[in-house]
């Protein structure tokens, strides 16, 4: 083989490297933009041709899901470390080529990975939205290039929540059936703060906007998040090599044919989660649930 090639360990050390010390992506570009997505693609394929796939040898590889499972891991420690940091575009990308490993995510990331930065993205969210209710009690004159602040908070936390969302959409479609015949305290704490980010959501104009603007600037295909295609997630870099005739289309689009609240993930992610709610409830509580879902959805 190629000896220029860094062996998968190495590989992992970088990635790991990162994740645990905070690095910024101008620190280590090579590991965002190369690394990542390499062993995104790499993992999956060759666990497939490993011995917890086929039960008799000889294994042309050693790859197993716990290096699936720690990569997962440390995407979302960087997710984490960047939340809030204006110059980050780059974690709108983390979300389509990590697709192919949350399927081996093991059920103790909920716990580790998935609340903590949950917590983190509910409690911006609701600084943000306090923030925007301020706004409004203050005179219109002062407040104006407050309002472009405010707006541009709410940008960046769109951009932190498109990165960890089509993770977790995924996450909740693998593990759901399980919380629901084995209750589980970690899940519906993950509700609550989903639903609490929605709450914050449903009631701010900015925040519904600026996901709008966010979804439709980086011509993001929300709806092959939602769906069990993974091969389909484009981001706009990949849709522009389509063509120039495909570009002139995607141009003519309306902003309604990109993005509507029915696709909107921050609606979405709650209508997953919907069915651990509805099992904390009393029945009583989810008749009530359920007539809000069905209205809402009209």
């Amino acid at each position: 083989m190629c000896p220029d090639i860094p062996v998968l360990e190495k590989l992992m050390k970088d990635i790991n490297g990162l994740a645990e010390s905070g690095a910024r992506y101008t620190e280590m570009p090579h590991v965002i933009e190369v690394t990542l997505p390499m062993l995104c693609n790499y993992l999956p394929r060759w666990w497939e041709r490993g011995s917890e796939t086929n039960a008799q040898g000889p294994w042309c590889t050693e790859v197993t899901s716990d290096q699936l499972n720690t990569l997962l891991g440390n995407i979302l420690k960087i997710i984490v470390n960047n939340l809030g940091i204006d110059e980050a575009s780059w974690m709108k990308r983390l979300a389509v080529f990590a697709q192919p490993i949350v399927s081996k995510a093991k059920p103790e990331l909920l716990r580790s990975h998935f609340i903590p930065t949950m917590e983190k993205l509910k409690k911006r969210s609701g600084k943000v939205v306090a923030e925007e209710e301020q706004l409004r009690l203050e005179v219109k004159s002062e407040s104006e290039d407050t309002e472009l602040l405010i707006r541009d908070e709410f940008s960046v936390l769109c951009r932190d929540l498109y990165a960890l969302y089509p993770l977790l959409i995924r996450y909740v479609d693998n593990n759901r059936a399980h919380w629901l015949t084995e209750p589980n305290l970690d899940a519906e704490e993950l509700f609550r703060m989903i639903g609490e980010i929605f709450i914050y959501w449903s009631k701010s104009h900015n925040f519904k906007r600026e996901e709008q603007n966010f979804v439709v600037q980086n011509e993001i295909n929300n709806m092959s998040f939602l769906t069990a295609d993974s091969k389909s997630k484009m981001s706009k870099s990949e849709e522009s090599q389509s063509g120039g005739s495909d570009q002139e289309r995607h141009k003519k689009k309306r902003r309604g044919d990109r993005y509507s609240v029915h696709t909107s993930l921050i609606v979405a992610t709650l209508k997953k989660m919907l069915p651990i709610g509805l099992n904390m409830c009393s029945p009583t509580d989810q008749e009530l649930i359920s007539l809000a879902k069905i209205r809402y959805a009209l």
